[in-house]
C-alpha cells in the first residue's frame, strides 16, 4: 500500500520512479537503491514470473514502461523469474486490437 491506504497497481509512474532509482544506484553505487528497486519490483513478480495486478486484456503500452526496469535489475540481482515477465509484457503490443491498415487501435 502506498497512497491512500490503497493496494498499489503496476502502472508507469512507479516505472518511471524505478528508473531514476536504479539510475540513482547507477552513478552513487549505494546498495540501498538496488535493494529498494528490487523489494519494490518483487511485490508484483510472483515465483513464476507473471505480475501480480497486470491484465494484458488492458492493451495499454503504459504497462512496458515499469516492465523495463526487469532486465537492469534482474543483471544486477541475478534474479529468478524477472525475464519471463519482460518478455510477456514486450510482446503485449503485438495482441492488441487492430485497425484495418494493421495498426494497433
Amino acid at each position: 500500500m502506498i497512497r491512500s491506504w490503497k493496494s498499489n497497481k503496476w502502472n508507469y509512474i512507479d516505472g518511471c520512479m524505478i528508473t531514476g532509482i536504479l539510475e540513482r544506484y547507477e552513478i552513487t553505487g549505494e546498495a540501498r537503491f538496488l535493494d529498494f528497486a528490487d523489494r519494490f519490483l518483487s511485490g508484483f513478480v510472483e515465483e513464476d514470473g507473471r505480475i501480480r495486478t497486470y491484465d494484458p486484456a488492458e492493451y495499454s503500452l503504459d504497462n512496458v514502461n515499469p516492465a523495463k526496469n526487469l532486465f537492469p535489475l534482474y543483471d544486477l540481482k541475478r534474479s529468478t523469474g524477472r525475464p519471463s515477465s519482460s518478455y510477456a509484457l514486450s510482446s503485449a503490443p503485438c495482441h492488441g486490437p487492430r485497425r484495418g491498415t494493421s495498426g494497433i487501435s
